[in-house]
């Protein structure tokens, strides 16, 4: 579930309908007060590997879903929603180096704390 989907077909009661089932397995599997952090879709238009008009397009679907995430989860309390900022490619020969993926620890390690946090103080 992500990116793909906001480029391809997939409707907003199927992403909600994929969600739900992702959630439930997850829940029945992980152990009492474990957390379940989920990564917004970024913004397709900051990958420069997808040409600009099917990206603008998919944008707008990636906004759907993620609000679509948001109510889901929002009464949820194990459950926590997270986004960041893609940023820009690295030059080659890779689209994003390593201090690409340390600037996203540095974005989401807040949340995730907090939400690590929460999830100890309630369980």
């Amino acid at each position: 579930m992500g990116v793909n989907d906001a480029f391809g077909f997939t409707s907003r009661r199927n992403w909600r309908q994929s969600l739900l089932a992702t959630l439930r397995l997850l829940q029945e599997r992980m152990l009492p007060g474990g957390q379940v952090f989920l990564i917004a879709i970024a913004d397709p238009t900051a990958f420069p590997l997808f040409r600009r008009r099917p990206a603008r397009r998919a944008e707008a679907r990636a906004h759907a879903f993620n609000r679509e995430t948001r109510r889901v989860v929002q009464n949820e309390p194990n459950v926590t929603t997270l986004e960041f900022e893609i940023g820009h490619a690295s030059p080659e020969p890779r689209l994003y180096d390593a201090m690409s993926y340390q600037r996203w620890a540095r974005q989401l390690s807040p949340a995730l704390v907090e939400g690590l946090l929460r999830s100890r103080s309630q369980g």
